[in-house]
């Protein structure tokens, strides 16, 4: 966690806010420290530091989404659902993106990482990783084959 310099202030309806507050322990222990400062705003404090490029607003927007959706569920299955679509969502926002330069350090580790992922086919919107080339294909792509 990074405690921010410049807290954000988050405009929430005074509804959204108190459907928040009984999760902000879950949010803390993820990185994201949240105070509330009125009946319909609240202050990010602190952020994990691979979330620095990210809008909190709208990740705290999307949270209060899935409490929307999930509060039908038992309190226990509602908590444990909106923590895995919380850690999804910031593995995705976390997660190296096409353009990003990398050293070849930072690639043979990122590989060695994908290599003990349990589901390393796809990402957990469920979007390939990679693709199996043959020779024939890459020979065909560079116009060496037809």
């Amino acid at each position: 966690m990074q405690r921010l310099i410049f807290p954000e202030v988050i405009n929430l309806t005074e509804e959204s806010v108190n459907l928040l507050l009984p999760y902000l322990e879950l949010l803390h222990q993820n990185g994201i420290d949240l105070q509330p400062i009125s009946k319909s705003q609240l202050i990010v404090e602190s952020t994990p530091v691979y979330l620095k490029d990210l809008s909190l607003e709208d990740l705290v927007k999307q949270f209060v989404s899935w409490i929307e959706e999930y509060q039908v569920l038992d309190k226990a299955v509602l908590f444990r659902a909106v923590n895995e679509k919380l850690h999804a969502q910031m593995a995705c926002k976390a997660a190296v993106k096409a353009g990003d330069k990398l050293t070849t350090e930072q690639i043979y580790k990122l590989l060695e990482d994908l290599n003990k992922t349990e589901n390393r086919f796809a990402c957990p919107h469920g979007r390939p990783t990679g693709w199996l080339l043959s020779t024939h294909d890459i020979e065909k792509k560079f116009k060496r084959k037809f």
